[in-house]
């Protein structure tokens, strides 16, 4: 995070206390279950509560690695207490465009809600398509990249060209804003309860998903560009949805209740009823295990669902100050501020603590192969944490000085990656990319347009368009 940024724009949800009950259960299609793959009980493991902190840009380390391993608290299936904060954590945005049939032009969508992890086999690309890297953040902002994050194009939000998220108006500082750590600014919207305000992005067949508004009427999106979207549903009467995908499925979950859909996005089913009174879904991720388990993060517990919706189950997780879940296969991973990892390998049921950092930046993405969070290791040296299996870490010092917040991985698995900029100042907005996730390029000013923060990177190959041709 840039010099002088203080300001945790997302809270985090903390753990611990009661176990929460869920409502009744809803019976939910044979078509669903089979398009899972599923011919019993399934359970989805949503999401967990996020809180992206702010961190200081910090200076590269000299090269070498060193390993840290597990912790100790392990903790099995119970409810999940904690506050209740008044701003929302990230997950989707939306946009009008025509419809469209369903061009499997890429592979699935990676379980991961960290972002985007390679897509295929490893094999030639299928011919007539084109990588895109999508983009968003508040106040429905996208942009995309054609190059593999070299440079990014086509900018688009929906709100005025001169409005600024933080800082506050002259005559009025929200009551959960500290005025010492704001700043005037006659322009300032309110771009956390927003209907701009991205809550989810996925990549899945072909098409890029994204959910967007809180405390407004939540909205999930399509496009087949990352330019032009559409909206195929009417907009769900529920807040903050944590988009995921996994064998093909999209979960939008949110309360009071969630939404699935089996066909790309044309239809969707209402989950079981989560309530109100647990709070916000603040994260989700999508795990392989046992065919397919959502796990999700809320204000006042976690939650997993392995059979599409139909049940929840409670979660006890021992991490607390979340920056994200994120998903690698049967791997699920919590990661916090403080540099602790919770991980499961059995869709949630038991998790496992382990010290990883001295404190983490990121959420952790998947590439396909490995998970990798961005943060402080030994002496304070900025540093990648890289693992297999979420108990072991690898720590390698980065050699390029960068403030990183937000990270993705294309679909070569380039990673690309952006600054906070939490009253810092648009001018002050940075893109990054870098080919192995130690040495960092800072992109010039003139490869982006400075906007709107970002929260959230997937990457797909879609059919050329007049955005990304591929000549």
């Amino acid at each position: 995070m840039p010099d002088g940024a203080s300001r945790d724009p997302e809270p985090s949800a903390a753990r611990g206390g009661t176990d929460t009950s869920i409502g009744p259960a809803m019976s939910k299609s044979a078509d669903l279950l089979l398009a899972l793959g599923l011919s019993g009980a399934v359970t989805l493991p949503c999401c967990t509560a996020s809180s992206d902190g702010s961190k200081p840009e910090a200076d590269a380390g000299a090269g070498g690695t060193s390993v840290a391993t597990g912790g100790s608290a392990t903790a099995q299936a119970g409810g999940a207490g904690g506050r209740r904060d008044p701003a929302p954590t990230d997950a989707g945005s939306g946009g009008a465009s025509a419809g469209g049939g369903a061009s499997n032009a890429g592979g699935s969508g990676s379980p991961s809600a960290g972002g985007a992890a390679p897509q295929g086999d490893g094999g030639d690309p299928p011919t007539g398509t084109v990588e895109v890297v999508v983009a968003v953040g508040r106040g429905g902002r996208t942009t995309i990249s054609c190059d593999d994050g070299r440079s990014w194009i086509e900018n688009r939000i929906e709100t005025a060209e001169t409005a600024r998220c933080w800082g506050h108006p002259d005559d009025a500082i929200p009551e959960y804003l500290d005025a010492a750590e704001t700043i005037p600014n006659p322009d300032w919207i309110e771009c956390d309860h927003h209907s701009g305000h991205t809550t989810g992005l996925v990549y899945e067949g072909g098409w890029f998903f994204k959910s967007m508004g809180w405390g407004t009427e939540g909205r999930t999106l399509r496009s087949q560009d990352g330019v032009t979207w559409e909206a195929p549903a009417p907009a769900f009467d529920a807040t903050y949805m944590g988009l995921v995908t996994v064998g093909g499925v999209l979960f939008a979950m949110g309360v009071p209740v969630g939404h699935v859909s089996p066909d790309l996005g044309l239809t969707w089913e209402e989950t079981a009823e989560i309530g109100w009174d647990v709070g916000h879904v603040r994260h989700a991720t999508a795990s392989t295990h046992g065919g397919g388990t959502v796990l999700m993060l809320l204000d006042q517990t976690a939650l997993a669902t392995r059979d599409a919706g139909a049940t929840f189950e409670p979660m006890s997780i021992p991490c607390s100050n979340t920056l994200g879940l994120t998903s690698g296969g049967d791997v699920s991973v919590f990661t916090s501020q403080d540099g602790s990892v919770c991980t499961t390998t059995d869709g949630g049921r038991s998790w496992t603590q382990h010290s990883a950092a001295q404190s983490a930046w990121t959420r952790a993405v998947w590439d396909g192969a490995a998970l990798h969070f961005w943060g402080e290791g030994d002496a304070g040296a900025a540093s990648r944490f890289t693992s297999t299996d979420g108990a072991a870490w690898t720590v390698t010092p980065l050699t390029s000085r960068v403030s990183l917040e937000t990270v993705g991985v294309t679909t070569t698995g380039t990673f690309v990656g952006t600054n906070a900029i939490w009253n810092g100042g648009y001018e002050n907005q940075r893109f990054y990319r870098s080919e192995d996730g130690i040495t960092w390029d800072t992109l010039p000013a003139t490869a982006f347009a400075a906007g709107h923060p970002i929260s959230r990177f997937a990457a797909g190959r879609v059919a050329a368009n007049a955005y990304c041709s591929g000549g």
